[in-house]
C-alpha cells in the first residue's frame, strides 16, 4: 500500500503490473503461442487467397494474349520467370493503391509470408496446371510451380516493400 501511495501523492499515474514472459503461466504461454501461430497461418493464408485467385485471372489473360508462350519448347524460362515477378510487383503496387494498409496486422515474424506464400501458392497453381492437362489444355508458365511461385515472390516482396508501416 506505501507504494499507491506514493504514486498516488506524486501526480503521476498508476501502471498496470507487467508481467516478464518468463512469469506467465505455462497456459498463458500456451495460448500467446497459439495465438502467434494462427496469426501467421492467417496471414498466409489470405494472402495465398489473394493471390491464386489473381493467378487464376492472370493464366486466363495468358491464355488470351499470349498464346505463344504457352509452348514451354519455344519459351524462355529466364525471361517468363523475370516477366512473372514483375507482374506479380505490379499487381502488388495496384492492389495496395486499394488497400493501402494491412489487411492483417503485422505478427512477431514480419516477412515470414515472403517465404511461405510462393511456396503455398507454386504447389496451389502446379495443382491447377496438373488440373488443366488434365482436362486436355496445355499449361501456360503459370500454371506451374515455378511459374506461380514467382508471380508470388514479385507479389508478396512488393506488397511487404509497399505497407511496411
Amino acid at each position: 500500500m506505501p507504494e499507491l501511495s506514493r504514486v498516488f501523492h506524486s501526480g503521476a499515474q498508476p501502471r498496470e503490473p507487467t508481467v516478464p514472459f518468463g512469469r506467465l503461466s505455462v497456459q498463458s504461454r500456451r495460448i500467446t503461442l497459439i495465438e502467434v501461430l494462427i496469426e501467421i497461418v492467417l496471414s498466409a493464408l489470405w494472402e495465398a487467397l489473394f493471390q491464386v485467385v489473381a493467378e487464376v485471372l492472370i493464366e486466363g489473360g495468358w491464355r488470351l494474349f499470349g498464346e505463344p508462350l504457352v509452348q514451354r519448347a519455344r519459351a524462355q524460362p529466364v525471361v517468363a520467370a523475370v516477366a512473372l515477378v514483375i507482374l506479380g510487383g505490379l499487381m502488388a503496387f495496384v492492389f495496395s493503391l486499394v488497400v493501402p494498409g494491412r489487411i492483417i496486422p503485422a505478427g512477431p515474424l514480419p516477412g515470414a509470408s515472403l517465404l511461405v506464400t510462393p511456396i503455398a501458392v507454386g504447389a496451389i497453381m502446379a495443382r491447377y496446371g496438373r488440373w488443366l492437362k488434365g482436362r486436355g489444355y496445355v499449361p501456360s508458365y503459370v500454371a506451374s510451380f515455378w511459374g506461380g511461385a514467382f508471380l508470388a515472390v514479385g507479389m508478396t516482396t512488393a506488397r511487404f516493400l509497399l505497407v511496411r508501416r
